[in-house]
């Protein structure tokens, strides 16, 4: 016969440490594939030195969600799984952007809860930080880097197309945050409870 007490030697199991990861990992990979989905269905091609899309707003919400890791980690899948459907070469320095589209507005979210002190997730403040963060550090500087390296361009020629472009989907992805920001806070207040 089998005793299901616990003895004092054998430490209870973590329930609350389980249930999170699995909600993250699922919630992640649906966020993941609406951005693969998105990526395909709405990028348009400006010319051959810049691809528009909005693809990567699914991807701000799971960093939003979950934090800077699993942003993260959902900006590095959602990278590759696009790169097999496209074709195309895959090049790591725009992987390294898309982890890093991935981690910052999750870093924002965290410095604002821990520093500052404030509770809810889906603000102006985190939304327009992120934004502004990613259009400098990741789009003007790294990708417009990356892009002059493998066409041959000069970096200063390919920035102010570039800069227009981004700062238009940056603003796109600040207003699609703030308008789904009721639901992603209730979603993230009673689903996931965190």
């Amino acid at each position: 016969m089998i005793d299901n007490k616990r003895t004092p030697k054998s430490p209870a199991p973590k329930t609350q440490g389980t249930r999170l990861p699995i909600k993250a990992l699922v919630t992640s990979a649906l966020l993941v594939s609406m951005s693969v989905v998105i990526g395909q269905l709405s990028m348009i091609f400006a010319n051959h030195t810049l691809r528009i899309g909005i693809a990567r707003i699914p991807i701000v919400i799971a960093s939003m969600l979950f934090g800077p890791f699993a942003g993260a980690l959902a900006g590095f899948i959602q990278d590759i799984i696009g790169v097999m459907l496209i074709g195309g070469g895959f090049h790591p320095g725009f992987t390294l952007s898309s982890v890093l589209v991935g981690m910052i507005p999750g870093m924002v979210v965290w410095f604002t809860r821990s520093k500052l002190g404030k509770k809810k997730t889906f603000t102006l403040f985190n939304a327009a930080v992120s934004m502004v963060l990613i259009f400098f550090l990741v789009n003007l500087t790294l990708d417009t880097y990356w892009a002059s390296t493998i066409l041959g361009d000069a970096y200063l020629v390919l920035l102010p197309l570039r800069a227009t472009i981004y700062g238009l989907v940056a603003v796109i992805t600040t207003v699609v945050i703030l308008t789904l920001s009721g639901v992603l806070q209730s979603f993230k207040e009673r689903t996931l409870k965190l």
